[in-house]
């Protein structure tokens, strides 16, 4: 232990050397390293806070935008619904009236569109002779086709109102604003159409059906240009370069802040993965509001897109009205604000180094001290002089130095007594050095004799073990033998149980054999008897036809007499013409039942043939259980046999183990002893050479402890007292 004390103090005084931060500079950089963390995690949650909050104003403010727009959407397009309803309701009142007028009609129509300026044209389309029968007169005149329909579209073109004939109303695809209220009796609004490719002005169309009943005679329709539509799209403005945009039920885009657009496919229906593209377009086409980031066509950038319905009348062709928001623009606001915390946080990191470095300062001025004493103790020098403001200080400073000068003194107090000591105990070491020698040459004789008694007594009880262990042989021979006899006894038992169980069911197959004969026999005379039956029906059947032949030819004859009296008898004609109906239907019926009476007797007379084989076999199978029987009986007479034998076995297996169990036992008292005088050698042998390597290895410490002294009275010669 000594010696490596002083290859620690080596070593320590060598690394004395090395230049090592100062502590009030740790102190410093790792109180700033942790307020840095500290400002990074509140700063980062800050962030990701202020982001999250950005980000659920911004999604509720593209879904509150787009829903609200979405309602002055849906009012123009119901607006033109309602307006073509009520020209619908006076059309059937005019008809209903008896006094249908097509220039009213026509009239009509220029009133609503001097009324309502934000319509294109109206419309309306009836079924032939529909509107008042008179389709005829009308053929190829003004507002009529080749065939009379009453057609008229009229229109806005300029300051002028035109007018023309509907055309394509009834081809699939082109005239669904036709055909789609005519059969199904519902309101439609069709895919727009371009009209103007300069300024992508669209011609919306929507038909409301005219009911009479419950079927559709008529329709009336309003045509709508997204002029008005457009304006409220580009009233849409969200942050900076937020927009808004509507799309049809098939995704054509009808209405957007870029014109180019319009009459596009819109980005969510191109851009993205097959799976995002179909769950868009199904939301469009059902009706269902979604949201979410995809990339922008027009802004070239990802942006959050929110969409809502616009439900139009009573139509299940809904459609979409959309808010863009570019992503980088949602976070403006945060990212600003997190600017400002990181201005805020480096001015405050700089104030806190400073006060930190101060702390820090007069915090490790006893440490400096103590480190000044503790390098004086490490360079073994316990002259330790101290000044006296350190003394008479009353803080932990001065407990210090006081606590340093009394070490020094005790240290000194103690050096000395170890140097007394020691010598003392370098003389003590060499003598205990010279006895340890003598007493184990000792030691070493006695082992050697003991060895000796100790190799012949394993030698005696290692023959004693050999005799046990053939003994042991012998007991398991005899064991094994008794288990297998066991054995022989468990599966005969098994196979007698069994043998009684195969019994017990040929007595219950032999059982059940009789009752099915007896079943059989209960069935074969009831099939005899529902045959008889079959033949009787069978009779009853030919009465009733020759009973309908009977009455088919009495109606012939009261047809006849029917006749003959004119016009009076023409309801007696009647009347007879039924009964010969339903005399024939009655012949018809029993020809069916003597075909199913023919059937059935056929089958009854296979199933009689079937039982009768059933019988036989049901004897056969008698004669087969009742020889199984006997034979079962053989088996279960046989195994009692060999059980009684097993048991003569085992009770003789038995004897001879009891007899081993002796022999065993006297062969182990015997081998017990020798054990246990080979162990007592042992022991004393082991005894004696411990003792021996005791004594060795107190030889060997007071040598030790002789070089120990002297290396301790070299490292205190060291000390500076």
């Amino acid at each position: 232990m000594l010696y490596t004390v002083a290859i620690r103090y080596k070593s320590e005084t060598i690394s004395k050397g090395v230049i090592s931060i100062k502590l009030q500079v740790k102190i410093l950089i790792s109180t700033l390293l942790l307020i840095i963390l500290v400002f990074m995690a509140t700063s980062g949650v800050i962030l990701m806070e202020s982001r999250a909050l950005a980000k659920k104003q911004a999604i509720e403010l593209t879904e509150s935008i787009a829903r609200e727009n979405s309602y002055k959407v849906a009012e123009i397009f119901n607006n033109a619904i309602f307006t073509a309803k009520n020209i619908g309701n006076t059309l059937e009142s005019i008809r209903e009236g008896g006094e249908a007028d097509r220039m009213e009609v026509i009239d009509l129509i220029k009133h609503y569109l001097d009324q309502h300026p934000e319509y294109h044209g109206i419309w309306t389309a009836w079924e032939e002779n529909a509107f008042d029968g008179d389709d005829t007169s009308y053929k190829n005149t003004q507002y009529h086709d080749a065939s009379g329909r009453f057609l008229p579209y009229l229109y806005r073109s300029g300051e002028q109102i035109g007018f023309e004939i509907l055309e394509g109303y009834n081809e699939e695809g082109r005239g669904d604003y036709y055909l789609i209220p005519i059969r199904e009796g519902k309101q439609v609004i069709m895919e727009p159409e371009i009209i103007d490719q300069e300024s992508r002005l669209l011609l919306i169309r929507l038909g409301v059906p005219v009911i009479d009943g419950n079927k559709a005679v008529g329709v009336v329709g309003i045509d709508i240009v997204t002029d008005e539509i457009q304006k409220i799209i580009s009233q849409i403005h969200l942050y900076d370069t937020g927009f808004g945009r509507i799309f049809s039920n098939k995704g054509l885009v009808v209405a957007h802040k870029e014109i180019s657009r319009v009459g596009d496919i819109a980005g969510e229906l191109q851009q993205g993965t097959e799976e995002e593209i179909r769950k868009n377009r199904e939301s469009i086409e059902e009706g269902l509001a979604y949201s979410g980031f995809s990339y922008s066509i027009v802004e070239k950038q990802d942006a959050f897109k929110a969409t809502v319905p616009i439900f139009i009348g009573e139509t299940d062709t809904p459609w979409a009205l959309g808010t863009v928001v570019m992503e980088n623009e949602m976070y403006k606001e945060a990212n600003q604000a997190m600017k400002m915390v990181l201005v805020v946080v480096l001015v405050g990191t700089i104030i806190l180094a400073a006060i930190i470095w101060w702390i820090s300062k007069y915090a490790t001025s006893p440490i400096i001290f103590a480190s000044a004493m503790t390098r004086k103790l490490a360079d073994l020098d316990i002259n330790i002089e101290i000044e006296e403001k350190h003394l008479s200080r009353k803080d932990e400073l001065g407990d210090l130095a006081r606590d340093f000068r009394i070490l020094s003194a005790n240290l000194k107090d103690i050096l000395e007594n170890i140097m007394s000591v020691s010598g003392d105990l370098n003389q003590s070491s060499i003598s205990l050095s010279n006895a340890a020698g003598e007493v184990a040459m000792g030691s070493e004789e006695v082992a050697k004799t003991l060895d000796e008694v100790a190799r012949s007594t394993s030698e005696q009880a290692g023959e004693i073990e050999r005799g046990s262990v053939m003994t042991s042989q012998i007991d398991k021979i005899i064991e094994e033998t008794i288990r297998h006899i066991e054995k022989l006894r468990s599966f005969s038992e098994e196979v007698n149980s069994l043998a009684e169980q195969g019994n017990k069911s040929v007595d219950d197959l032999i059982q059940n054999a009789a009752s099915s004969s007896q079943a059989v026999e209960t069935i074969e005379q009831g099939i005899v008897s529902t045959d008889e039956s079959v033949k009787e029906i069978a009779k009853s059947s030919k009465m009733i036809n020759s009973i309908a032949e009977q009455t088919s030819l009495l109606a012939l004859n009261a047809a006849i007499e029917a006749a003959r009296a004119g016009e009076a008898g023409r309801g007696f004609s009647v009347v007879a013409e039924e009964i010969r109906k339903l005399a024939e239907e009655s012949s018809s019926f029993t020809n069916e039942i003597d075909n199913i009476i023919r059937e059935l007797l056929e089958k009854s007379g296979e199933t009689v043939e079937s039982t009768k084989i059933l019988v036989d076999a049901i004897e056969n199978q008698n004669a087969s259980s009742y020889d199984t029987e006997e034979k079962f009986n053989g088996i279960a007479q046989a195994i009692k046999t060999i059980i009684a034998g097993s048991d003569q076995l085992r009770l003789l297996g038995q004897s001879t183990g009891d007899n081993k169990d002796s022999l065993v036992d006297m062969i182990q008292n015997l081998s017990a002893i020798g054990e246990e005088n080979a162990a007592a050698a042992e022991e004393v042998s082991a005894t004696s050479e411990e003792q021996a390597a005791s004594i060795q290895e107190v030889a060997r410490a007071s040598q030790e402890l002789s070089k120990l002294s002297e290396e301790l009275n070299k490292l205190i010669s060291r000390f500076k007292i």
